[in-house]
């Protein structure tokens, strides 16, 4: 899988989870989804980096989404 290919997966997977993060945490500080994509492109880098570190590690694709996953658990920690 190339590294565009898996970005497109974690885009996929988290692209609507990326968002809701966002406008939990700073809907006072975004007037719109245009406001909101950065600030959502910054979770999806992040959860790329952790879907690649699992898949470097040998975990199959699923395990390494879900890994990936963990990146909207500490949500503020990234904004």
């Amino acid at each position: 899988m190339t590294k565009i290919e898996s970005l497109e997966l974690i885009q996929e997977h988290f692209m609507k989870v990326a968002f809701e993060q966002v406008w939990q945490t700073h809907a006072d500080q975004i007037e719109d989804d245009i406001d909101a994509l950065p600030f959502a492109w910054k979770f999806l880098y992040a959860a790329h980096d952790k879907f690649e570190e699992a898949l470097s590690l040998g975990k199959p694709n699923n395990k390494a989404l879900e890994d990936a996953s963990t990146v909207f658990i500490s949500k503020t920690a990234l904004l």
